[in-house]
């Protein structure tokens, strides 16, 4: 499996939430032909959903492929900027309390983001 490239979809909306997605799963394949990834699925979501409130508001989405067995790569805690309202984590077959190294380096991430945020 290659991991998807990280990626931005942006928005010109003047009033905007910035949302980080960690990917750590693909969707089906016929899923993903038709819609995309993941953070592509909750982009569009959020988006219309953006559109919907009032006043309108924009979500641009960051997406990062995190699972490192498969080649992602777990952001470090200074790529975590300050313009980033809302990081997501998606579901995926791993153990989230399992014993990976890269499991661990994202409860870090997870850890050092909420204590920024406190």
């Amino acid at each position: 499996m290659v991991p998807p490239a990280a990626r931005i979809i942006v928005s010109d909306h003047p009033d905007k939430v910035r949302m980080l997605v960690l990917e750590t799963d693909e969707p089906h394949p016929d899923t993903q032909k038709e819609k995309g990834s993941f953070g592509d699925i909750l982009n569009e979501l959020l988006r219309e959903a953006g559109e919907a409130h009032s006043p309108a508001l924009g979500i641009e989405t960051a997406m990062q492929y995190i699972v490192e067995p498969e080649g992602g790569q777990i952001p470090k805690k200074e790529e975590i900027t300050e313009d980033i309202h809302a990081i997501l984590i998606t579901g995926s077959e791993w153990d989230a309390h399992g014993d990976d190294e890269w499991i661990h380096k994202l409860m870090d991430l997870i850890k050092c983001a909420y204590t920024l945020e406190s």
